[in-house]
């Protein structure tokens, strides 16, 4: 087993030794030098000198003796406890390498490869000791898991690998030395995951609130930092909202603070389950709540939230065989116009919560007066639309698509038409924009859809192809999938398509493919009216397996005096020919774009040249009269 060569067990002479021999060879010839002179003094004669002399040669070998004795006594009881002692030292330290609580390994310097492991080693790499000797270190080593927290990997540089395959935390600590005459390294494997798992749950602990599991008020400084540089690298909103719970001190005196306790339990899960993965909510104490909101879009999107939240408070509360009821009054500061730090945000939502309590409770305000008025403005409008739609003041107008290479109407698309009772007609444009609201918005679309079906009925059983523009269709799929069936299946296959604006194109890109699927499943087709701004643009054009794009003629190059750019509009038409796609150019204006467009390819046309949008009574009209402009263009020459 391990035994390395710093601790060497071959007894040392001690340094008296050499003392004394030094010491027994200087009397000696002290000795041989007076004992000499001693005889030539005493001697009277010849015999006289030999008995002397033989006298000094025996006192020679009696003190020499005892001088050898007593030196090899005092030399064998230094050795004797010398070796003992070594002995002691390396069986304890055999002892600590085999039975200590630290994982040890002995690995060859130059080849990496395990010589030796002790029991803990073999113990936390569930391979025995035979398995684990001759076997490299570097067949230990793993990468980090995926999952691994930004806190966590930050604490951990070294994973290795089980037996089993799983992936253990842990610190070396490695020595140098030598062991059977190699250079090794003693290495000291810690396994981190109690220790880790520890400071994991002191992290908790010191960020999270114990009684709801959220955040508490020691990580929002941080959060609130993090989602403004978020919001200045991603030109969004980021709000900071403050709600109070309106009547919880009530429902605490008179139920207790158990059912208080869990009526905050209730409303926190409530809260998470409202708002976005993203979002970030933080208890701040008592019945006060922080909700931060990164990257809004707009104003419209946080009340989306905001209403969502107020809701969900407001439902009754069962505890135990009691129920409570409270609600919630939400401040809520936007930066940048409300404020650039945790203090100042904060600050302003707090004032906010208060003015919303004061206006009623079980509603939310925002700091800044400018953001109030532009909800009750977008509030009046909703308001104003909704009745529209059960006045029946929405209309549906309709404008022809040419075929200016084959002369004929290829289509009709239905544009919506408001009936204003003081402003007259106005296009979509004018109010869509404000409806922000999902209900609302699946309303107009369902509207237009079973509204088009009316229309297309009172054709006279003529088969004509309809183009329908859809304004949320992500705020009710199912729903605007069964509409536009019956339409489908009142029309005719491949007459019926769909046209996406871009804006509602990027909404709804992640659920495309599956829209596109469902669409083309019944028959119906799909359409881009414009083009997504970005580099993506002609890329979504070549792999989302659209049926159509729009452009405007204007997007094409064309100005006053009618000059196209040729290689422009060409481009366009390679890509509508290599994906498949039909190109339709709208807004064309007069007979001379019209002839421009055709002679460069563009052949589906649409604008005030073929005469424009009428409703739906003068539809049928329309349609049974080729107009003498569409003649003009299809026989003209270009000019």
């Amino acid at each position: 087993m391990f035994e390395p060569e710093t601790i060497d067990v071959t007894p040392r002479i001690p340094r008296f030794v050499l003392k004394v021999v030094a010491f027994y060879v200087a009397v000696a010839l002290l000795w041989i030098l007076l004992s000499d002179l001693l005889v030539s003094k005493l001697a009277a004669d010849l015999d006289d000198a030999t008995r002397l002399s033989e006298f000094k040669g025996v006192m020679f070998v009696i003190v020499t003796s005892i001088l050898l004795y007593l030196l090899l006594a005092r030399l064998s009881r230094a050795l004797t406890a010398q070796t003992e002692r070594l002995h002691d030292v390396a069986h304890r330290y055999h002892t600590l390498f085999e039975h200590g609580g630290e994982s040890m390994l002995v690995v060859g310097a130059e080849d990496g490869i395990i010589h030796d492991a002790n029991h803990a080693a073999a113990e936390m790499y569930g391979w025995p000791i035979e398995a684990l000797i001759g076997r490299p270190l570097e067949e230990l080593v793993a990468s980090a898991p995926d999952d691994l927290s930004p806190s966590l990997a930050e604490r951990v540089c070294h994973w290795h690998r089980t037996a089993g395959g799983e992936r253990i935390p842990v610190d070396l600590i490695s020595n140098a030395m030598r062991w059977k005459g190699d250079a090794v390294h003693l290495v000291v494997v810690r396994h981190l995951g109690d220790q880790l798992e520890q400071r994991e749950k002191l992290s908790r602990l010191a960020h999270q609130d114990p009684l709801t599991g959220l955040f508490n008020r020691n990580l929002l400084p941080e959060q609130v930092r993090m989602g403004v540089a978020n919001a200045q690298r991603t030109g969004t909103l980021f709000g900071v909202c403050f709600l109070d719970l309106d009547g919880f001190k009530a429902v605490n005196d008179q139920l207790g603070h158990d059912a208080g306790d869990e009526l905050l339990r209730q409303i926190a899960r409530r809260i998470k389950a409202q708002v976005r993965g993203g979002d970030v909510v933080v208890r701040l104490g008592g019945d006060e709540f922080v909700i931060l909101l990164g990257e809004l879009r707009s104003l419209a999107e946080s009340e989306q939230i905001l209403r969502r939240l107020l809701g969900s408070i407001a439902e009754p509360v069962a505890l135990g065989a009691e129920h409570a009821r409270v609600t919630g009054s939400i401040g809520v500061a936007l930066y940048p116009s409300d404020g650039s730090d945790h203090e100042m945000l904060l600050h302003a939502a707090d004032d906010a919560m208060y003015r919303a309590k004061d206006a009623g409770r079980n509603r939310y305000a925002f700091h800044n007066k400018a953001h109030e008025d532009r909800i009750k403005a977008r509030t009046a409008m909703l308001d104003r639309v909704a009745r529209a739609i059960n006045e029946q003041k929405l209309l549906l107008f309709y404008e022809p698509l040419v075929d200016v290479a084959r002369g004929v109407i290829d289509g009709i698309e239905a544009k919506m038409r408001w009936q204003h009772p003081v402003l007259g007609i106005l296009p979509a444009s004018e109010f869509l924009p404000f409806i922000k609201d999902p209900a609302l918005e699946l309303e107009v679309d369902l509207w237009a859809i079973r509204q088009a079906q009316r229309d297309i009925a009172a054709l006279d059983d003529r088969r004509v192809g309809l183009r329908i523009n859809l304004f949320a269709p992500d705020a009710g799929r199912d729903a605007l999938l069964d509409a536009l069936r019956t339409l489908a299946s009142q029309l005719g296959p491949g007459r019926l398509t769909v046209e996406l604006s871009p804006e509602v194109f990027r909404r709804l890109a992640p659920q495309l493919p599956a829209w596109r699927d469902a669409c083309h499943a019944m028959g119906v087709r799909l359409s881009l009216d414009g083009l997504v701004a970005g580099a993506d643009s002609v890329h979504s054009l070549a792999t989302l397996a659209l049926d159509e794009f729009k452009l405007p003629a204007e997007s094409l190059g064309l100005n006053g005096e009618h000059d196209g750019v040729g290689v422009l509009t060409a481009s366009y038409v390679a890509v509508a020919q290599a994906t498949g796609m039909n190109l339709v150019v709208k807004g064309v204006m007069d007979e001379a774009q019209a002839q421009w467009l055709k002679a460069h390819g563009c052949v589906l046309l649409q604008g005030e040249v073929f005469g424009g949008a009428v409703d739906a009574d003068h539809l049928s009209e329309r349609l049974n009269q080729q107009t003498a402009s569409m003649t003009q263009v299809v026989s003209g020459d270009v000019a």
